[in-house]
């Protein structure tokens, strides 16, 4: 018994965080980028607004994320878009309407749907795995498409919620001459027993979709959208912090600060070696990131945006292939240093992308201060400068 407790403190000691991030990341290449030039605005042609995880949103008051991103579309116009990135509904996705959850799940969505009023761009939704009901088993899609009808019913409008049916897309949208959305159910991909009958019935055949897409875009500007990334410094790369180690159900609950150290060392390992389909190290998991960059290899002008975590990070995968992952509409997570992020912040807020006329791309990251009313730039970079 001795020795079992040895080795499980030893566990606990090797698997504990180092480098963690408590305040905004800058890598080296980016530590200045306050120096560096900034965009002409003059010459602005079209602004993509990124945020996921919304789902758990303030219940007291409006979410500041949401309060914020309120006045970045109200003044951005009908030349602009804004892409939710999935977890729309925690825990379960949008139950029946029978069931006793039912009005607390509406208001969820209804936080993020009245933000839209007057609204003149375009909203798109995609799944997570949240609104699949992941937790309740392999996942319901019924939960998907009931999510579906009732955002376009709210909204009195079609086109926003994407792909069907629960099927993986990828949907294409021509957001301008210059720019492409591609819109994909990164949980069909994990959804490997509980799949709905969908014109793409094999990963084979999405993955060959998305290819296609890809080339049929190779003059444009193209951003994927989908809930889960392709690399992450967070929970879901196997980097899990402190507090899991220590109050394992602030998973669960963020408030349920109760020590169980060993409990929570044995779930923060258990993730690290991707038991779960939800993580990057899967191997399920991995086919998926294979395959997109697979997908979009040689394109030069490829931005993939994702939530699953509840950060904002930027990575620089390749000369052609960025992500952005901004899924800290309503939650927050630890991040890690890693070689890969060149940004990252343990901070609720957005993501934006704007198009300009002179071909660049800039990469904005926005903070909520207080209640959103005012909010603050945490980083910009020049994309393909």
């Amino acid at each position: 018994m001795k020795q079992f407790s040895i080795f499980l403190a030893a566990l606990t000691l090797l698997s504990l965080p180092s480098c963690q991030i408590t305040k905004t990341y800058y890598s080296k290449d980016n530590k200045d980028w306050k120096q560096d030039a900034t965009p002409d605005t003059g010459q602005l042609l079209y602004s993509v607004y990124l945020i996921g995880d919304v789902g758990e949103p303030s219940a007291d008051a409006q979410e500041p994320s949401l309060k914020l991103l309120q006045a970045h579309l109200k003044q951005a116009g009908n030349k602009s878009s804004v892409v939710f990135l999935g977890d729309n509904i925690y825990n379960e996705g949008l139950p029946d309407s029978s069931e006793h959850d039912r009005k607390e799940m509406e208001a969820k969505i209804n936080a993020q749907l009245d933000i839209l009023e007057g609204y003149a761009g375009r909203p798109f939704f995609v799944a997570g795995n949240h609104d699949w009901g992941y937790n309740l088993s392999e996942g319901h899609v019924e939960r998907v498409q009931r999510e579906d009808q009732y955002i376009e019913r709210y909204l009195n409008r079609t086109g926003v919620f994407f792909p069907k049916n629960g099927c993986p897309g990828p949907e294409v949208l021509e957001l301008t001459d210059s720019l492409a959305l591609l819109l994909m159910d990164s949980q069909w991909w994990l959804q490997t027993d509980v799949r709905p009958d969908c014109p793409n019935k094999t990963e084979e055949t999405f993955m060959k979709q998305l290819a296609q897409a890809v080339q049929q875009h190779k003059d444009k500007h193209i951003i994927i959208a989908a809930h889960h990334p392709l690399i992450s410094s967070g929970p879901h790369g196997g980097y899990t912090g402190w507090k899991p180690h220590i109050f394992p159900f602030t998973i669960i609950k963020h408030h349920l600060y109760i020590p169980f150290p060993i409990l929570g060392s044995f779930y923060s390992l258990v993730r690290a070696v991707g038991i779960s389909k939800q993580d990057i190290r899967n191997k399920t998991y991995k086919k998926y990131i294979a395959g997109v960059k697979q997908a979009t290899e040689g394109h030069g002008q490829v931005v993939f945006a994702a939530g699953h975590e509840h950060t904002l990070e930027y990575f620089k995968i390749n000369k052609g292939l960025h992500q952005v992952v901004s899924g800290a509409g309503s939650k927050r997570s630890e991040i890690k240093k890693t070689k890969q992020l060149g940004f990252g912040a343990h901070s609720k807020g957005f993501a934006v992308l704007n198009y300009y006329k002179d071909g660049n791309v800039w990469l904005e990251f926005w903070k909520p201060l207080n209640d959103g009313a005012q909010g603050e730039l945490l980083f910009r970079t020049n994309l393909y400068n």
